[in-house]
């Protein structure tokens, strides 16, 4: 007997959502959220929960391991994680949530073994959520910056808020005095000027500066000598705290510095 179309459709839809080796949801997906990501994921994107995983970490050609946290209709909001299965030992994860509503991706994670450091691994995952969020009509990718991130992902096109540009302007300017001998007073109070700006977008600039110093909290890899680096990266690396910000998908000064990051790593 032939089975009618609309049972067909809805065996497919259902399938989307069936735990298997590479997918797994940590709640039991109802009716209601089938229905919906066919309306607002399947038919104007042509995504299925996999397939949104696997957008987002494009960059990665090898097994990957999927986890849904959320899909909530009523917000609407999408949490999953996503990390690589291609070996015994974790390369990569990464957490995303989306927000339809708000119009945003959210970086909640990003981490990269040790083993696999300054491969462009994590630059290359970011960009896929740029290239995810601009392909689902979003306007932002959200994150809160730390460890390394501090300094790379500002010159990647993100920028701090407000509130967090105060503290980075406070922490860079202490730091900035520690190096003040090496750069001389003309110099020093050239960069302290800059500092004063309320624009989050001077980050960049201070990202940017290109003095030489040598960092003592940044050593060489696998030694004990302190290294000699740019003063933005020193400053950004050094004492600036973590910090919140954004990266806007609508400016061509952000998407250009993101490929331009990207293009470095290839």
């Amino acid at each position: 007997m032939r089975i009618p179309i609309g049972d067909e459709d809805r065996r497919m839809q259902s399938s989307w959502f069936s735990n298997t080796n590479r997918i797994r949801f940590d709640f039991s997906p109802t009716k209601e959220i089938e229905d919906w990501w066919k309306e607002h994921m399947f038919d104007p994107h042509g995504l299925t929960p996999e397939a949104l995983a696997e957008r987002f970490t494009a960059s990665w050609a090898d097994h990957r391991q999927i986890e849904f946290k959320t899909i909530d209709p009523d917000r609407p909001e999408i949490s999953f994680s996503v990390h690589d299965s291609s070996g015994d030992a974790t390369v990569w994860l990464v957490d995303r949530c989306i927000d339809l509503d708000g119009k945003f991706v959210e970086a909640l994670r990003m981490a990269v073994a040790d083993d696999w450091q300054f491969e462009g691994i994590g630059r290359r995952l970011m960009k896929n959520a740029v290239d995810t969020g601009l392909f689902l009509g979003c306007d932002r990718i959200r994150l809160d910056a730390d460890d390394v991130g501090r300094y790379s992902w500002v010159r990647m096109g993100f920028v701090p808020d407000r509130g967090s540009w105060r503290s980075i302007r406070e922490a860079c300017i202490r730091s900035l005095m520690q190096f003040s001998q090496t750069l001389g007073p003309a110099r020093t109070q050239e960069i302290v000027m800059m500092l004063m700006s309320n624009d989050p977008k001077t980050m960049r600039l201070i990202a940017d500066l290109k003095d030489p110093v040598e960092e003592p909290r940044l050593r060489r890899r696998g030694g004990l000598e302190p290294q000699v680096v740019p003063l933005g990266k020193a400053m950004l690396l050094g004492d600036c705290p973590i910090w919140a910000g954004e990266f806007d998908l609508r400016d061509a000064t952000s998407l250009s510095l993101m490929e331009d990051c990207v293009d470095a790593t290839r």
